[in-house]
Parts: structure tokens; C-alpha cells; sequence
């Protein structure tokens, strides 16, 4: 079962990676900015950010909304706190060499963290801007429970976000996913 995950992982990034280089590709961007390399990281209202800017930035920023992370409610167990900027740490180098500006949070807090999630990535692309500039376009990436982050930001802030592309979402018809894991 593992192994089919990785194999729909893989493919998943891979379609990505090939739907975000294609827009450039077809319509080159006229400006290029020098602002990199910058590898910046912090903590914004408890949740903790990373951003990284190539050397020559594209203009392009892609914040990033993981999924659930489980609390660490037992003895022993220690919560991930770690802002991952891509879903797969083999995306974040050759997202950076095609001038991709990446961002991400860990969410002020672990757990089915929706509402915090919302708000703590809008306000880590509002200190992007603040830090860095303002991005050409700005996208909004996710997985998983991310996804419902990602298609609730673009309803309540579609002006601070150009496109989203939400993957593995639970919001993509939780009924039907519900279903068919109770059968397994």
C-alpha cells in the first residue's frame, strides 16, 4: 500500500512541477527579480515560517499548505513543528532552480487546525511581501487537510491569492473518500 502511495505521490508532483513551468514557459515573464538567495526563517504568531527566494526570482510565489499533523497528546510523542515550504523535499531544489519563490507554515498549532491554518498562511503571504516584495502571482499550493486551507483562502482572500491547486482534498468529495476507507 505504500509503495501504490508513493507511485500517486510521485505522480501528483510530478504533474505539478509540469503545470507550473508550463505557464512560464509559453509566456515568458518579462521581469526577473534579483533579490535572492534568501533562506529566511522565524516565528509569526506562534506558527512557525520558512521562505526561501532563488538568486533570480521569477516573480512566481508558491505558499505551501500541508496537511494534518497529529498532536502530540501521549507520553513520549513530539509534535512536528517543522515549515515545510513543498510537499516532498525532492520538489523544493528544482522549484528554486526554475525561480520559484517558495513559502511555508507549520500553523500556529497541530491537529485538525483549519482556521489557524487560514489565517496563519495568509499572514505568512502578507509578511512575504513586507520581507521580500510583492510577487508578480501567488500561488497557493496544499495537500491533503491543506487542501480545505487552500480552497477556503481563495474564498475569503482572493485578492492576495492568483490561483490555488489543491491536492488529496478531503473538500474533493469527503463523503465518497469516508465510504470507501470504512470498506477497507
Amino acid at each position: 500500500m505504500n509503495k501504490i502511495r508513493l507511485i500517486a505521490f510521485s505522480c501528483i508532483t510530478s504533474l505539478l512541477v509540469l503545470a507550473l513551468a508550463l505557464p512560464l514557459s509559453v509566456a515568458e515573464s518579462h521581469a526577473t527579480h534579483q533579490v535572492g538567495p534568501l533562506d529566511l526563517s522565524g516565528e509569526l504568531h506562534g506558527a512557525p515560517y520558512r521562505i526561501r527566494v532563488p538568486a533570480v526570482w521569477n516573480g512566481t510565489l508558491l505558499v505551501f499548505a500541508h496537511g494534518y499533523r497529529d498532536k502530540a497528546d501521549h507520553p513520549g510523542e513530539v509534535d512536528n513543528r517543522n515549515a515545510d515550504i513543498a510537499p516532498s523535499g525532492a520538489l523544493e531544489a528544482p522549484l528554486l532552480a526554475m525561480g520559484y519563490a517558495l513559502a511555508g507554515s507549520a500553523y500556529r498549532d497541530n491537529g485538525w487546525a483549519v482556521e489557524e491554518g487560514i489565517h496563519d498562511t495568509k499572514d505568512l503571504t502578507v509578511l512575504f511581501r513586507s520581507l521580500v516584495g510583492q510577487p508578480d502571482r501567488t500561488i497557493l499550493w496544499s495537500v491533503s487537510l491543506g487542501s480545505i486551507i487552500g480552497l477556503e483562502s481563495m474564498e475569503r482572500f482572493g485578492g492576495i491569492y492568483d490561483g490555488a491547486l489543491c491536492m488529496c482534498g478531503p473538500g474533493a468529495g469527503s463523503t465518497r473518500i469516508w465510504d470507501s476507507g470504512l470498506a477497507l
